[in-house]
C-alpha cells in the first residue's frame, strides 16, 4: 500500500473512530451515512479489529473493540440498550466472533454449556457454530439427563464440568419440581415497586422519590452519570417510570446520590429481605458465607503507594488485584444477599466472619436456619460456637487440615466415599454404611468422641455442599453490573453506598418478580427492560 492510500484509510479510521466515540453503538448504514466511508472500508477495519460487529442482529451494529474491554461483564460480554428502540440489544463480546466466544464459553464455565444457553447469552441460534466446533475438535460433547451439553475439550476438565452440573441445584432437573414462569419486568413496575418500600419506611430523607429511583435504576443498569442522564431526557417512558416531571442535570443526581447515607441505604435493604421472607422466597435453612474482590477506581500501572485509593490495598484472590473485599452472607435457597461488609483488599476473608453474624443477629431474628456452610477459609474451631450462639445452626466449613495428617487422611477418605457411592448416600447414617467398621477401627474412631462428630462434620459438609456454589451465582450476577465490580469512585463512602445500590437493585428486582407471579425472573438481569 503506498503512502497516499495508507494516510485515506487512516483518516477514514480516525473519522469512524470519533463517530462511535459519541453514539458508542452504530449500524454500518450510520456510519457510512455520517462518515462517508464505503462498505468495504469498514469490512477492513473489522478485518484490522478495529472496530467489532454484534453477535446478533446478522452482524449489523458496530462498536469500537477497545471499547468491549472497558464494558464488558465477567464473563467478556457487553450488550447495549439502543435508547430509540428498547427491545434492540446489540450483544458483543471481547472474542469478537461468535465460534470464539462458544469456544471460549464452552472451555471455561465450570458447569459447559448448552444450545438454549448459548442461545439467552448470544442472542442468536448457536446449535450450528456449536456443531461445527464440535467437528473440528475445539470443544467436545457430552449428555446430562438427555440434554447435550458442550464442554472443554480436555476430558478431566470436562468430567469435572459434567460433575459441577450433576451436583449445582441450579440444574436438577426431577419431574416433582415446579417450573419456574418466566417474563419481563418493566422499569415501570420495578420503580413502582421500589417507591412502595420508601413510602413505608420510617426514616426520612430530603432526597425526593424520583431522584432515589433514578440512582437505582443507573446502578441497576450499570449507566453512569451522563448516561442517566440523557437516558432520562430523551427517553419519555424512563421519565414516566421514575416519576420525574423534567429531566435533571447529572449533577443533581450526583448530589442526590452524595445525600443518601449508608444507614438508609442499609435500612431499605433490611426492609427488603424482611418483605421476601414473609412471603417465603427466603427461607433461612441454609445460609452461605464467602468473600470476593472487586477493583478500585485508579491506574495501578502509577505508584499506588504515592498514589493511594482511600481503603484500597493490594490483595491476591484469583490473581493480584488492587481493591477491596465484599463479604457477603445469603441465603443459599432463594440465593439473596442477607448482609454485607466491605474491607480493604488484603483483609482475611474470616477476619470479617464475626462482624457479619453480628449485623446479621443484629438486624433479622430467624428460628429455621439449619446450617451455615463456608469454604476452607473459614476452618476455624472458634467459629462452631459463634453460629450456634448466633443462629442456632450448625457451622459446616470444608475441611481445612492444615498441618493434621489424620485430618488429611479422614478428608480423602470421605472425598474417596462420595467419588463412589456419593448418589446413593442420603444422610450421615449412610456414610457410615458404606464406610465400614474397619475404616473407624483403623483411625480410632468411636463413638461420642471428637474424631467422630469432626467425621460427622466432614459428611455434613459434603451432603450439604451443592448450597455453597449458591454463593458463586450470586456474586457472578452482581460482577455483571459494573458499578458492582468496578465503583466509578475513589471516596471509601462513595464505594460502600454503590455497593449497597447494587445490592437494593437486585432485593427489589426479585420481589417484583414475585409479586408478579415470575418466580423465574427473580434473578435474570435480562428481564429487566
Amino acid at each position: 500500500m503506498n503512502m497516499p492510500t495508507r494516510r485515506k484509510y487512516q483518516t477514514k479510521v480516525k473519522n469512524v473512530l470519533d463517530y462511535l466515540s459519541k453514539v458508542t453503538v452504530a449500524t454500518k448504514e450510520m456510519i457510512i451515512e455520517e462518515t462517508g466511508v464505503r462498505t468495504h472500508d469498514i469490512r477492513r477495519m473489522v478485518n484490522d479489529k478495529i472496530l467489532t460487529s454484534s453477535l446478533n442482529y446478522n452482524h449489523e451494529w458496530l462498536i469500537r473493540t477497545r471499547e468491549i474491554g472497558k464494558r464488558a461483564d465477567h464473563w467478556g460480554f457487553y450488550r447495549h440498550r439502543i435508547e430509540k428502540y428498547s427491545r434492540t440489544i446489540p450483544t458483543f463480546h471481547t472474542k469478537r466472533t461468535a465460534m470464539a466466544t462458544l469456544s471460549y464459553l464452552a472451555s471455561r464455565r465450570p458447569w459447559g454449556i448448552t444450545s438454549e444457553e448459548s442461545e439467552e447469552l448470544l442472542g442468536r441460534g448457536c446449535q450450528r457454530v456449536l456443531d461445527q466446533l464440535v467437528e473440528c475438535n475445539a470443544i467436545q460433547a457430552g449428555l446430562y439427563r438427555g440434554e447435550k451439553i458442550y464442554l472443554n475439550r480436555r476430558h478431566k476438565k470436562a468430567a469435572s464440568q459434567l460433575k459441577q452440573r450433576r451436583t449445582n441445584p441450579r440444574y436438577r432437573k426431577d419431574d416433582d419440581d415446579e417450573i419456574q414462569e418466566v417474563g419481563v419486568i418493566t422499569y415501570e413496575e420495578f420503580c413502582s415497586t421500589f417507591r412502595e418500600v420508601l413510602s413505608k419506611m420510617e426514616v426520612c430523607t430530603d432526597v425526593s422519590d424520583d431522584r432515589m429511583n433514578a440512582t437505582l435504576l443507573m446502578f441497576t443498569t450499570s449507566k453512569t452519570l451522563r448516561t442517566t442522564e440523557n437516558w432520562i431526557r430523551y427517553n419519555t417512558r424512563i421519565q414516566e417510570a421514575i416519576g420525574m416531571p423534567c429531566p435533571v442535570d447529572h449533577t443533581t443526581l450526583s448530589r442526590a446520590f452524595g445525600e443518601v447515607d449508608e444507614n438508609l441505604l442499609k435500612k431499605i435493604f433490611h426492609k427488603l429481605v424482611m418483605k421476601l421472607h414473609e412471603r417465603g422466597v427466603i427461607t433461612n435453612r441454609f445460609l452461605v458465607v464467602d468473600a470476593t474482590h472487586i477493583f478500585a477506581f485508579c491506574d495501578t500501572r502509577k505508584d499506588t503507594n504515592l498514589h493511594p485509593v482511600e481503603g484500597a490495598e493490594w490483595g491476591n484472590h484469583q490473581g493480584s488485584f488492587y481493591g477491596y473485599k465484599v463479604h457477603l452472607l445469603i441465603d443459599a435457597e432463594s440465593e439473596m444477599p442477607l448482609a454485607m461488609i466491605l474491607s480493604s483488599g488484603n483483609d482475611h476473608d474470616s477476619s470479617h466472619f464475626v462482624p457479619l453474624l453480628e449485623e446479621f443477629e443484629e438486624n433479622y431474628d430467624f428460628e429455621e436456619i439449619i446450617a451455615l456452610l463456608a469454604d476452607g477459609a473459614y476452618d476455624d474451631k472458634d467459629f462452631r460456637e459463634i453460629v450456634l450462639e448466633k443462629t442456632g445452626g450448625t457451622f459446616l466449613p470444608a475441611c481445612n487440615p492444615r498441618n493434621s495428617k489424620i485430618l488429611k487422611r479422614m478428608k480423602r477418605r470421605v472425598k474417596k466415599l462420595f467419588d463412589t457411592h456419593g448418589h446413593k448416600i442420603k444422610s450421615v447414617q449412610d456414610a457410615f454404611k458404606y464406610l465400614g467398621q474397619t475404616f473407624l477401627t483403623r483411625f480410632n474412631i468411636d463413638i461420642g468422641t471428637s474424631k467422630e462428630s469432626k467425621l460427622v462434620e466432614l459428611i455434613s459438609e459434603r451432603l450439604q455442599r451443592p448450597y455453597r456454589s449458591a454463593v458463586e451465582r450470586v456474586f457472578s450476577r452482581l460482577k455483571a453490573m459494573a458499578s458492582f465490580e468496578r465503583p466509578k469512585s475513589r471516596g471509601l463512602e462513595s464505594v460502600i453506598k454503590s455497593i449497597w445500590w447494587c445490592l437494593i437493585g437486585y432485593m427489589v428486582q426479585a420481589l417484583t418478580a414475585h409479586e408478579k407471579g415470575l418466580p423465574g425472573s427473580m434473578r435474570k438481569r435480562t428481564m429487566l427492560v
